[in-house]
């Protein structure tokens, strides 16, 4: 309990717990919207690079990638923003070591009682489909079951809530200059220095 006490101090967000996890719907996306002065349509596995005017300072200089896009809203992670919690604190027990050794990231102030999963696999370990080899699921059982079948050359990151807009609220957004959408790879949602992404 301190350490999840200290996360939620260190981001002076939301109350959070991560001792209890809700389901998350997370239906298939056929909308491509293009808002205008956008690079990329609005889908699930673009990444949203925050533009340096953008006047909320929770997603000041941020990295966010798409997990779920359609006409009632969307929602996403933001990659850019490590914490100083190690997994292992956050789950214990966990099979790999590689994974204890990981830190527990920032995904947005929405949800901070919830942790998801990002998985870079060419199979879907039971997750929903992102893009390209990229996976999203949700809760401690999820990140268990990852950590005790994880491959040498499979990656994964965990988040601690996440970011969401309503419907219509991320075109105005875009509309308005906060945002500009870019094609993401994986190496861009896994990089190892996470803390440099938004300036490169």
């Amino acid at each position: 309990m301190p350490a999840l006490i200290s996360l939620c101090s260190w981001r002076l967000l939301f109350p959070c717990c991560l001792l209890t996890v809700a389901a998350l719907w997370l239906p298939p996306v056929s909308a491509t919207n293009t808002a205008p002065g956008v690079q990329a349509p609005l889908q699930r596995g673009v990444v949203l690079l925050a533009r340096a005017r953008l006047p909320d300072p929770r997603f000041r200089d941020t990295v966010i990638l798409l997990t779920h896009y359609d006409q009632h809203g969307a929602m996403g992670f933001i990659v850019n923003r490590p914490t100083p919690m190690r997994l292992s604190h956050v789950v214990p027990g966990l099979a790999k070591q590689s994974l204890r050794r990981q830190v527990l990231h920032f995904g947005g102030p929405v949800g901070m009682d919830h942790v998801f999963v990002l998985v870079q696999s060419r199979r879907s370990h039971g997750m929903a489909h992102v893009s390209g080899e990229v996976y999203v699921g949700q809760g401690m059982q999820a990140l268990r079951h990852i950590a005790a079948s994880l491959e040498e050359d499979e990656q994964v990151r965990a988040y601690a809530g996440y970011a969401g807009w309503g419907a219509g609220q991320l075109e105005a957004e875009v509309a308005r200059g906060d945002w500009l959408a870019l094609p993401a790879g994986s190496a861009d949602v896994f990089t190892r220095e996470p803390g440099q992404l938004w300036r490169r």
